[in-house]
């Protein structure tokens, strides 16, 4: 039987085959044949609602997995694929679709994976898709979906967007596309609920009156009464002009109290694993001392699940990467990893020149480029498309007080760049754009604008609770339009006629001491060491900058070292880093900005 010729038949189109080949590769057709169904006996097959060209190059990869198909097929073949049961070809598919995927084809990479449920393409697809809204919010694609995917794009808190006008604008795009085609379901439904439909899919905490006044003179808005109501009655709720009782005014609260949309960086952790000991058969092994200094340890990235409160393992730095190097950075940025900089053993000369990418939806790792200048110990942050690295200690043990950045968009690197401070004691992060720089000794701020490389000082009126936090270990970031000091207190600063001036100012506990934090959402994390009497312990906090207030996420004895997370044990030690990156894997569930459902 398996010899067999067969005949498969798709509309006024026939394919030969192998029986045997069939059932080798399908389990669709394995159980056709094996079974008694009447195909089991007949020569011609017939399938139904099967693309014709996509099941052609599927027989050809049985037999020729590396054969060049072009891009555009790879979708309609991945589907076949699914639909047939070709469980090999679908893996190919799969691993092709995903070096592919970029923002040109994630939409419809996610809703045609997502409806095969396929994991986790669709979920990297969705990612991407959500973090590149401001590339391809303009593409034709957005224009044939449904009202559900409507709504888990647009609607979707971590859609990341930089006017939120732009979403309403979008949406009356569709709206009018789908409008004048008469058999488009949307006609169905009331045009006043419709609309308001389209409203819960805005952050209106992201638009101002104005915004809401150019909502109004929209065509087809403009001439609906309900929805120019809701709209004139928020501009009179946020202006305290109304005397409508609450109770009236429901639409218009849930649009103002919507949730608000957030950034998908979660906090991660670069720790160590607990010491392994490595294999040796020399004499010297024999001694305990030598035997605790050739123990290994791996390093692997947890990410910590704020929704389930739990930390997940998303990657393992391989040990050619990071051992012996110390001083290096890492930093997350969108769905991809750098790892960068550094010296190997203390003091040689032996930097790291090698600056690694790890990509979370392609799974790999890569060598994106070489520093031209060795560094260790330096600052870090990211300004647009550039990676900032910022004093720290190069050739010869000598603090440089210079910067220069990798555009990692155009794959250049820029000339070194004198700093207008000593580089020994300075913060720094993104602000509005530019590079912020806080000099600790100096006490003042400084910020640089590389469109026309200059710097602008800005005087910082010290007060009592900055003093203290210069003291220790802090974090300074950009939190909407604020710069925030986070250590022994929580700082807020506001730049106001080239000054740094304190807003507000929260004290914390002070028997910590900070080893490293990151901003993630409306939380700052931390790593620290509590004191308490004579013993101390690792603490991960979170610190929540909308309440001012902390709870303790994971606690360990320091005695004991080690700490059971993900099924293993690690060991937070000064080499732990912590950074925020976005992952596919927090973007499953849908969390809407408002409940409102047709």
């Amino acid at each position: 039987m398996e010899d067999e010729d067969i005949v498969l038949v798709i509309d006024d189109n026939q394919i030969k085959s192998k029986k045997g080949t069939l059932m080798e590769h399908s389990d669709y057709f394995k159980v056709m044949f094996e079974s008694d169904f009447i195909e089991k006996h007949q020569a011609l097959i017939n399938l139904q609602d099967v693309n014709f060209k996509s099941l052609t190059i599927i027989l050809t990869l049985i037999t020729d997995e590396e054969r060049i198909v072009e891009d555009e097929d790879l979708l309609p073949i991945l589907q076949t694929a699914c639909m047939l049961q070709f469980n090999r070809i679908r893996v190919v598919c799969i691993e092709r679709i995903t070096t592919i995927l970029s923002i040109k084809n994630c939409f419809k990479v996610w809703h045609v994976a997502e409806s095969l449920d396929l994991k986790p393409l669709y979920l990297k697809a969705k990612l991407l898709s959500l973090t590149e809204f401001n590339q391809i919010k303009d593409t034709d694609y957005i224009l044939n979906l449904n009202l559900k995917q409507l709504r888990d794009y647009f609607g979707n808190i971590y859609l990341c967007v930089k006017n939120e006008i732009d979403v309403f604008t979008i949406c009356m795009k569709w709206w009018y596309e789908n409008s004048s085609n008469e058999t488009s379901i949307i006609n169905q439904y009331d045009k006043d609920k419709l609309f308001y439909y389209i409203l819960t899919l805005i952050d209106f905490n992201g638009l101002s009156n104005k915004d809401i006044k150019e909502i109004m003179m929209y065509p087809d808005i403009n001439t609906n009464d309900e929805i120019t109501r809701v709209l004139n009655n928020i501009l009179k709720i946020r202006c305290c002009d109304f005397n409508n009782d609450k109770s009236t005014l429901l639409k218009e609260f849930a649009l103002l109290n919507c949730r608000q949309r957030i950034k998908n960086n979660f906090p991660c952790v670069l720790i160590d694993t607990g010491a392994v000991p490595v294999s040796c058969e020399s004499e010297q092994c024999l001694d305990s001392a030598v035997t605790e200094q050739k123990a290994q340890t791996n390093k692997d990235v947890l990410l910590y699940d704020t929704i389930n409160s739990n930390f997940v393992k998303i990657l393992s730095v391989p040990h050619e990467k990071h051992e012996n190097l110390v001083g290096f950075h890492i930093l997350g940025y969108k769905e991809l990893v750098f790892l960068f900089g550094g010296e190997y053993h203390w003091g040689r000369g032996n930097w790291n020149s090698n600056f690694w990418v790890y990509d979370t939806i392609r799974e790999k790792w890569e060598r994106l480029t070489k520093m031209p200048y060795g560094r260790r110990n330096f600052e870090s942050c990211i300004v647009g498309n550039m990676i900032c690295i910022i004093g720290g200690t190069g050739n010869f043990r000598v603090l440089q007080d210079n910067m220069f950045w990798y555009n990692y968009k155009l794959n250049e690197w820029s000339q070194l760049i004198s700093l207008p401070c000593s580089g020994l004691h300075i913060k720094c992060c993104e602000y509005q754009s530019q590079l912020l720089l806080l000099n600790i000794d100096m006490k003042c701020g400084y910020l640089y604008n590389p469109s026309t490389n200059t710097w602008i000082k800005l005087k910082i009126d010290m007060t009592e609770t900055i003093e203290k936090c210069f003291l220790d270990k802090f974090l300074i970031f950009s939190y909407e339009d604020f710069i925030c000091i986070k250590g022994s207190s929580f700082i807020r600063l506001k730049i106001n006629d080239d000054k740094l001036e304190e807003i507000s100012a929260t004290f914390l506990n002070s028997n910590s001491s900070f080893i490293e934090s990151v901003i993630s959402g409306n939380y700052v994390y931390s790593i620290c060491k509590k004191s308490a009497d004579v013993t101390s312990t690792d603490v991960f906090e979170r610190y929540s900058i909308l309440n001012n207030t902390s709870d303790v996420i994971m606690e360990s004895d320091i005695e004991d070292g080690d700490i059971k997370l993900c099924d293993e044990l690690y060991r937070f030690n000064k080499y732990t880093k912590l950074f925020s990156l976005s992952h596919y894997s927090m973007v499953e569930e849908n969390t809407y900005l408002n409940d409102f459902s047709l």
